[in-house]
């Protein structure tokens, strides 16, 4: 993850899930998965998984990331279609939000770049599949908001009326 630019150092110290997984049957999985997420893994997060707590960290952080979702959608700049939201009512919660589809490459990126000189977000453009059908997709070009509960509400909001003020 990334903030201002830069990213959020790692809290792991080297070999703490190593160390877990050895000589489980989860061994070689944990292979595979370390070289690209196990190291930036939250050292809290072995702290509550040990507790058993994990349930209630992914609950708090989609929570974070339906208010912040509802922060963009409020001020009518993510256009949630059908499937989104009864993918949202089914339990799954985005990473992302797609915002201003069909709008020039040039205003997406200058929008992309306030955000960043301004607040610290950095976010992409991404093309994104708007029917959400692997059958019929219809990919088109947006601007990828980041939800993560690392980004506060009022951050979100400030970020979103900056963009309604450049469209």
């Amino acid at each position: 993850m990334r903030y201002n630019g830069e990213f959020v150092p790692s809290q792991l110290e080297s070999g703490d899930f190593d160390r877990m997984f050895a000589g489980t049957v989860y061994a070689g999985d944990w292979a595979d998965i370390a070289k690209t997420y196990g190291k930036t893994i939250p050292g809290e997060l072995e702290l509550i998984n040990a507790d058993g707590e994990l349930d209630a960290l992914v609950a708090k952080q989609n929570e974070k990331r339906m208010i912040n979702l509802s922060i963009l959608t409020g001020l009518g700049i993510v256009e949630m279609r059908d499937w989104m939201q009864s993918s949202l009512n089914q339990g799954s919660f985005p990473g992302i939000a797609p915002l201003l589809f069909g709008e020039d490459v040039r205003l997406l990126s200058k929008i992309s770049f306030e955000l960043m000189s301004n607040f610290g977000v950095e976010t992409t453009q991404y093309n994104f599949n708007i029917n959400g059908s692997l059958i019929d997709a219809d990919y088109q070009k947006c601007l990828a908001f980041p939800l993560h509960g690392g980004l506060e509400p009022d951050l979100v909001e400030s970020c979103a009326k900056m963009i309604q003020s450049m469209v």
